[in-house]
């Protein structure tokens, strides 16, 4: 064993976003809940992307799930309804609030060594793990992925020095009071480190279990526009962060080949805009396939030929690496990107596909059409460079391992 048989690590894991709502934190938790004694998570009702809640789960409800090596307590929120931001801004608070007080009412009869927080935008979601810590004197981790208040003021809708000001007084006050800071992005340290120098600040990258990608579904998606033309899969977020202009252009200046294909597969605020600008533009080498369950998703890497990953020219994108790029690496399909930054400097270092600088329409079409002219072995080799990468710097088991570490050290076990 690598820990001591008698010691028990409870852990505490909050995130507004679990299952079945589609996040990394579900592996992340599944894999945890197999290595340590004591699991807990306090999330919201299901309810993104859509704003709807799931089948089976009520909006203004409390309840507790018992999956087979943890638990889940869910908190009462205000869904986050159809692109109205207003409604958005609730649903967070909503969390917050509700995680804070009915969470903590519900889990005050337990004890936690360590409270893991899930810390996606906005970064205030880990507030309540902030609260709890003074009554069960735990020790907090946050994991972020993504700057704050960096990444509001990329969006361009707020643009106030003294609202941003305020939200970056209050994120430092958030990193002060952890013990621990994780990031997903190397990136990330400077720009954090500038906010505070108290707590640590340790590299842990995101990661995809290679076991959902490899395990069989029965479910059902018609597959033949990628089966049957040159196909360039876009997995994901569609909103302003992915510059979809950029792939409107790449897809106007290469519509004369009639083999090549692009096929969006995600949903975002975006969606629309995109796919009105495809119609008035003619572009029928642009398809949509709107969201597929993550069940789907290992058929339609197999039967891709090319993966698609854009960001726009913002320098807050420089510093992140988008979880679809880890899984694009694990995959062993090639990649092509239109990019700046630590996410460039993978896919070039992996030799994993091709990659040009964000919003490059040009180099981007160049680039598709480079790997469509190239032949199969060579496609297939960039696509076994990225997954050996992956198993060397993203191996989803080694990692759990290191993250286990890192609570046992924060408490004080030796192993």
């Amino acid at each position: 064993m690598f820990r001591k048989k008698e010691y028990i690590l409870k852990v505490l894991i909050v995130t507004q976003y679990f299952w079945p709502e589609t996040f990394r934190i579900n592996e992340v938790v599944g894999s945890l809940a197999e290595k340590v004694e004591s699991l807990t998570v306090l999330t919201g009702q299901p309810n993104y992307p859509n704003g709807k809640t799931f089948p089976g789960y009520k909006a203004y409800q409390s309840q507790k799930e018992y999956r087979k090596n943890f638990k889940i307590q869910r908190v009462p929120i205000i869904t986050r309804g159809s692109k109205n931001p207003i409604r958005l801004c609730l649903n967070y608070l909503s969390y917050i609030v509700s995680a804070s007080i009915m969470g903590f009412y519900k889990l005050r009869k337990d004890h936690y060594d360590i409270i893991f927080c899930y810390g996606t935008s906005p970064i205030l979601q880990v507030i309540p793990g902030l609260i709890m810590r003074r009554y069960f004197g735990s020790k907090v981790v946050i994991y972020v992925q993504d700057l704050w208040p960096e990444s509001i003021a990329a969006t361009g809708y707020i643009k106030n020095k003294m609202f941003l000001n305020m939200v970056r007084s209050i994120v430092k006050l958030i990193y002060n009071a952890s013990d621990l800071i994780l990031i997903s992005s190397k990136s990330f340290k400077k720009p954090i480190q500038n906010i505070t120098s108290r707590t640590p600040i340790e590299y842990f990258p995101n990661s995809v279990d290679m076991a959902e990608l490899t395990r069989p579904t029965d479910m059902k998606v018609d597959l033949s526009i990628l089966k049957n033309n040159f196909s360039v899969v876009f997995t994901g977020n569609i909103g302003y962060a992915q510059s979809t202009e950029t792939i409107l252009k790449a897809a106007e200046a290469i519509r004369h080949i009639k083999d090549i294909i692009i096929v969006m597969i995600g949903e975002g605020s975006c969606l629309d805009s995109m796919k009105l600008k495809t119609k008035e533009k003619n572009l029928r080498n642009i398809h949509f396939m709107g969201q597929l369950d993550i069940e789907m998703m290992p058929k339609v890497y197999e039967a891709s030929n090319v993966l698609l990953a854009t960001l726009a020219d913002e320098e807050i994108y420089n510093y992140t690496v988008p979880q679809k790029i880890i899984t694009y690496l694990a995959s062993g399909r090639p990649i092509v990107a239109a990019m700046n930054g630590e996410t460039a400097s993978i896919i070039r270092e992996s030799k994993a596909g091709l990659c040009t600088k964000a919003e490059d329409w040009e180099g981007l079409a160049d680039n598709i059409r480079q790997l469509y002219e190239c032949s199969v072995d060579a496609r297939d080799e960039m696509g076994k460079q990225g997954s050996a990468y992956f198993l060397s710097r993203f191996e989803h088991s080694k990692l759990i391992l290191q993250l286990i570490g890192k609570f046992e050290k924060l408490i004080g076990v030796t192993k």
